[in-house]
């Protein structure tokens, strides 16, 4: 099964999705409407903020697709669709009413729901988003990743590309064409293979340009027709401070899940409040910083030892802000793979994951953590033939409170439907669970605008652009994945900055666009004729740090890595890395890559029979020493001899520790990971720390 992903906003007990607080406040909702104000200066930014909410409006309908086909929602899924729209997946073409009975037919056997141990996962990631001249309709790419199967029968994987079209009908984003490319696919004995045995590259809906421009300009200048009016600067100053709320909350949720990969227990629970609670559904819950502390410590102590592997990709995410600005709520998915090679034991498992977040003193914090796994198996036996259940915690680990979820129940959609705005319906029998908060709520109070309106316009211009920044950010982010999985090295090359920089793994940087294209063509060539295997990269969980302007950004995104081969050939493997110093500048109106940093691969799987649990230990490679020669082979002394880098590997020794050639950490070695960041609640600053690629060298150095 696939899904797609996007956001809006309805209002529901008192929350306002930050995607589409702009749609929500363009509904019949007189409180957040006053009568059409003559100020020029206030439609200008009424248009800029509505056209930032319908691109985040698009991605929360696509999510909520993702999230309704987990729990065979498919009257929902369906509710979703522009009337007439329409659904092609594959050489299936249904419109209309029929959407619903080939969803309710073709995944759910005729029935709602799932059935008991029955998985239905898409993991959608990688939008590219870009709204029409008119703002009336709107294109959307994104790559999906899928598990389906029932214990106790079949599993399967698969994957694709979805180029999707969307329509504003009365006021609401939906989908009008849901267009879905497959890729790979294959059952869990054994594994994904390519659909084609020639893998052709899908059509790009976008150029650089536009990749680095989800809002065209001449949008913002057009004038506003009805039914849309000209918005008050009190709804406004709403709208823009939600959406940059929500940027807040989801990096924050990201850097959790990065600090959960590396098991730095002190950083995850600095980013709870003091009286928060974490509940592992079927375990317990656990109360306050000491009892956060303790449910980490079900998976060990702190700090990866070496072969252990302990990954949580975080997929699918929806966030939505109360209208006191206070509280906030996060609904997404946990993809884990975890394993040791001591012991020669993975496992994988899909958990749902609700969060409520409270910002007090200015600073957001995670408030109530509660996690429902869905599916955990042994990954040598498969989901259908395995289910693994958490042991039973010891004395000193021990909850402070039985579970109060129900295991096998479907968490509680806490957000309205996107399209109907309607508390959705759950599958007739359906037991739903997490409906009662565990923590206490937040002062309901919502602050009054202060200061002229010159001052009050200043501020809302200036959230609106640390909003649009970061949707035009991962909008290159993604677009810059799709065209390095196809070798489209001009397009790729064209998202850079006249100076900006491009990593080569073992190599160094290249510097300006025709210095990135012609790297990328002698080390890698064009797109082969025919293409037998595919690299994927799923560039995905973001943090995204606007400057105070809103024109320049620093950036980390996960590299969720698979390959997939035509049948007949080996079976598809996973790996993963890092993109953890990207950085990004707006270039007339455009934004543009001033650095892609890569560091890959953190783990691999030799082979997708032996996963990443069966590798042997290498002896550790004695540390570069700067100022020695470097030999390289292969593809890597092709380029370098053809084309030297401008700035080599050997000019950053400390930064590119490990990644050296001589040097390199292999899996399942553990290699150190870097951050732009500090801790976004305590500021703790991590071991490795580089907040600019370009800077962090000489610190280093210096003993900073």
């Amino acid at each position: 099964m696939i899904a797609l992903t996007g956001r809006l906003i309805p209002f529901f007990s008192g929350f306002i999705g930050l995607s589409g607080l702009a749609l929500a406040a363009m509904a019949p909702a007189p409180a957040a409407w006053a009568a059409p104000q003559a100020n020029p200066a206030v439609e200008q930014l009424a248009r800029q903020v509505d056209a930032t909410a319908s691109v985040r409006a698009i991605k929360r309908v696509q999510i909520a697709y993702a999230q309704y086909a987990q729990a065979g929602m498919w009257r929902a899924m369906a509710d979703l669709f522009a009337t007439g729209g329409e659904l092609v997946y594959g050489a299936t073409n249904v419109r209309g009413a029929d959407v619903h009975r080939y969803l309710l037919d073709t995944f759910g056997k005729g029935r709602e729901g799932l059935p008991p141990g029955g998985l239905n996962t898409d993991m959608v990631v990688m939008p590219v988003i870009n709204l029409s001249a008119d703002g009336k309709t709107a294109k959307g790419r994104w790559n999906v990743f899928s598990m389906a199967g029932q214990y106790g029968g079949r599993a399967d994987w698969s994957g694709g590309v979805f180029e999707n079209d969307y329509v504003r009908e009365g006021g609401v984003w939906k989908i009008a064409r849901l267009r879905y490319f497959p890729i790979f696919a294959g059952p869990y004995e054994t594994g994904w293979f390519n659909v084609e045995a020639d893998a052709k590259v899908i059509p790009y809906h976008f150029s650089a340009a536009e990749a680095g421009q989800p809002i065209p300009p001449q949008l913002l200048r057009a004038a506003r027709t009805a039914p849309n009016r000209p918005a008050s600067l009190v709804a406004i100053e709403r709208q823009v401070s939600a959406m940059v709320d929500e940027d807040k909350i989801v990096n924050l949720q990201s850097a959790y899940g990065y600090y959960l990969d590396q098991k730095m227990w002190d950083d995850v629970v600095d980013l709870f409040t003091p009286d928060a609670v974490l509940e592992l559904a079927g375990v317990g819950v656990y109360r306050g910083p000491k009892g956060v502390r303790r449910a980490l410590e079900l998976s060990g102590t702190a700090g990866l030892k070496t072969g252990e592997l302990n990954d949580h990709v975080l997929f699918d995410t929806v966030v939505t802000v109360a209208t006191s600005g206070l509280e906030a709520r996060i609904r997404g998915l946990d993809f884990t793979q975890l394993g040791d090679t001591e012991t020669g034991k993975a496992s994988i498992g899909v958990a749902v994951f609700e969060n409520r977040f409270v910002k007090r003193d200015g600073v957001w914090r995670i408030h109530e953590m509660r996690i429902f796994p869905q599916m955990k198996a042994d990954y040598y036996l498969g989901w259908h033939k395995s289910t693994l259940t958490e042991p039973a915690s010891a004395s000193a680990l021990a909850p402070d409170a039985p579970s109060t979820s129900t295991t096998g129940a479907i968490p509680e959609f806490f957000y309205p439907h996107p399209v109907t705005g309607m508390t959705v319906a759950y599958p007739a029998g359906a037991t739903v669970t997490a409906r009662d908060r565990l923590a206490p709520a937040p002062a309901a109070a919502v602050a009054t605008a202060r200061g002229s309106l010159t001052q009050r316009l200043a501020e809302a211009r200036a959230k609106a652009a640390l909003a649009s920044a970061y949707d035009g950010v991962e909008n290159i982010a993604s677009a810059f994945g799709y065209w390095i999985d196809d070798f489209q090295w001009d397009k790729s090359s064209a998202l850079f900055t006249p100076d900006g920089r491009r990593g080569k793994y073992q190599i160094g940087f290249y510097a300006g666009p025709e210095h990135i294209r012609m790297a990328e063509t002698i080390q890698l060539g064009l797109t082969p004729s025919p293409r037998t295997n595919i690299n994927i990269h799923y560039r995905m969980q973001p943090v995204i740090d606007v400057s105070p302007d809103g024109r320049t950004v620093r950036l980390r995104t996960r590299l969720f890595h698979l390959t997939a081969n035509a049948p007949g050939r080996a079976a598809g493997t996973f790996s993963s890395g890092m993109y953890p110093n990207d950085a990004a500048a707006l270039v007339d109106g455009v934004w543009k890559f001033t650095n892609v940093a890569i560091d890959e691969p953190y783990f691999g799987s030799s082979s997708y029979r032996d996963g990443w649990a069966r590798a042997k230990i290498p002896l550790r490679p004695a540390p570069y020493v700067p100022g020695a020669p470097i030999v390289h082979s292969g593809i890597f002394k092709k380029l370098v001899d053809t084309l030297p880098p401008d700035v080599p590997i050997s000019a950053m020794p400390r930064r590119q520790e490990s990644f050296i050639p001589g040097a390199i950490y292999g899996w399942p070695l553990i290699k150190p990971m870097w951050f732009h960041y500090a801790n976004p609640v305590s500021g703790r600053v991590p071991s490795h720390y580089c907040p600019d690629e370009w800077t962090c060298e000489q610190s280093l150095a210096a003993g900073k």
